[in-house]
């Protein structure tokens, strides 16, 4: 066949949605929105469809030459290198193990030998052909642009300990402008449609019966700097009570803080992590509503009536949440609902608190979580179970597995905490002279991709 032909061909089977191609080119890429681990459906091209200024990706595969060059046209288009990580103990009964392409590194000479998958993301403007071409050959994305959104995104709250960054980048000791490698992973959630919370680098201390929100800001550490900045979904969440020495004091300060700054219905506490003893929590929630009725306070556990009156946003970790056993969605009319995902039924000891803590493969529930060695398609149909049900997501931490590497732990390798691959784990630390990085910064994971994806797909439910 000439080439104009083969480029015919191509750009037909491009709007009809298949190809013969795939098989033989060495350029593919994967049709569906998902993991290589869980499709094989390798063409010749493919399709998706967005809203204008969302992000766009597809997953190449370049065994044909994977260092050449890759080129676009029909839009700007950054390239990630995608790297192996192998999974030895399974997170579920069912789920297999084997190698997961999870860790993203942008793709340069010094990481295009580490596999010959390729994601290549751009920001979608116009409809039209996207070409993606290298050696020769070119595999096409026919891109089609939807209305625009008329209501606000799926608010997906994600929580990040200042604490880790530097046990995962400089186990051996402090690194360098802490300040600025925080704001770079809060930049990159942000980048993804999530907001850390729980960014406190420093508690604002309280001065003339206020709180300081600017403490620290000649470093960059002040909570304005640090948690004010990113809160892209207008949530700002301050300290919990039991932080400071005095909690009548604190709360005082903070009803003023919160008038003063104009943050009436935006600025809230993470009160309660999943509490059992409700008695004890509701004599605490007393306090909140006494001393500071504007903070709106949310508990991650399931509508309780002792708790009438003292909460706001209820945030049930979705396995409960979808249980008969347990309060469902229509149980909330009076309140805020949030979900929590989790690594529900099948939990185990933090290897961080518990060293050689063994492994256990938990039960398959077929429930979202976010771990690394779960198909995509079941984290969509999360998005599609809860978008019109409830007012936004939550989940406990995107560093929480950095805590292993001062153990010696590679976390590039080895991913297992609590319950599975990757919980606690959106993000992993790239260090200088690492697969050509010359700075430390948080590395993306396919697994945020694929939530950005979810989140502009998915509505908030209608106020």
């Amino acid at each position: 066949m000439g080439r104009k032909l083969l480029q015919s061909l191509a750009l037909a089977t491009a709007l009809a949605g298949t190809s013969p191609l795939a098989s033989a080119e060495p350029l593919a890429v994967l049709h569906p929105v998902e993991r290589p681990a869980y499709s094989d459906d390798w063409r010749a091209a493919t399709s998706r469809s967005a809203r204008p200024g969302d992000r766009l990706f597809v997953i190449l595969r370049v065994s044909g030459a994977p260092c050449a060059p890759i080129s676009a046209r029909g839009a700007a288009v950054a390239f990630w290198q995608m790297l192996p990580l192998t999974t030895t103990t399974p997170s579920g009964e069912d789920t297999p193990t084997g190698t997961f392409h999870e860790v993203l590194v942008p793709r340069t000479a010094a990481s295009c030998t580490a596999s010959d998958l390729v994601l290549a993301e751009w920001t979608a403007e116009t409809s039209g052909i996207i070409v993606l071409r290298q050696a020769g050959h070119e595999v096409l994305v026919r891109q089609r642009i939807l209305p625009e959104r008329r209501r606000p995104a799926l608010p997906f709250l994600v929580g990040m300990n200042p604490a880790n960054l530097p046990r995962g980048h400089c186990p051996d000791g402090n690194c360098p402008d802490s300040a600025g490698l925080l704001a770079r992973y809060a930049t990159l959630l942000v980048e993804h449609g999530l907001q850390p919370v729980q960014t406190f680098v420093r508690f604002p201390p309280i001065r003339d019966g206020m709180l300081d929100l600017d403490a620290g800001s000649d470093s960059g550490t002040s909570f304005r700097q640090t948690v004010m900045a990113h809160a892209v979904h207008g949530r700002i969440g301050f300290p919990r009570a039991t932080r400071y020495p005095d909690r009548v004091a604190y709360l005082r300060a903070l009803q003023r803080t919160v008038v003063a700054e104009g943050l009436v219905g935006q600025a809230w506490v993470y009160a309660a992590d999943e509490p059992t003893d409700i008695d004890a929590l509701a004599a605490q929630l007393e306090l909140y509503r006494r001393h500071a009725p504007d903070m709106r306070v949310m508990v991650t556990t399931g509508r309780d009536r002792r708790l009438d009156g003292l909460v706001d946003t209820y945030a049930p970790v979705f396995n409960r949440l979808v249980s008969r056993r347990h309060p469902g969605p229509r149980d909330y009319p009076d309140h805020e609902l949030w979900t929590y995902l989790s690594c529900m039924g099948s939990c185990g000891p933090n290897r961080a608190d518990k060293a050689g803590a063994l492994r256990d493969s938990g039960p398959e529930t077929g429930l979202a979580d976010l771990l690394i060695d779960r198909p995509a398609a079941r984290l969509f149909r999360f998005f599609a179970t809860v978008s019109g049900r409830v007012d936004g997501l939550i989940y406990y931490e995107a560093t929480e597995t950095y805590r292993l590497v001062p153990q010696g732990t590679d976390i590039l390798a080895d991913t297992w905490n609590f319950g599975g691959n990757g919980d606690g784990l959106l993000v992993f630390p790239g260090r200088p002279g690492m697969y050509g990085l010359d700075a430390h910064r948080p590395l993306p994971s396919l697994r945020l991709k694929l939530l950005r994806h979810a989140l502009q797909n998915a509505w908030a439910r209608t106020q």
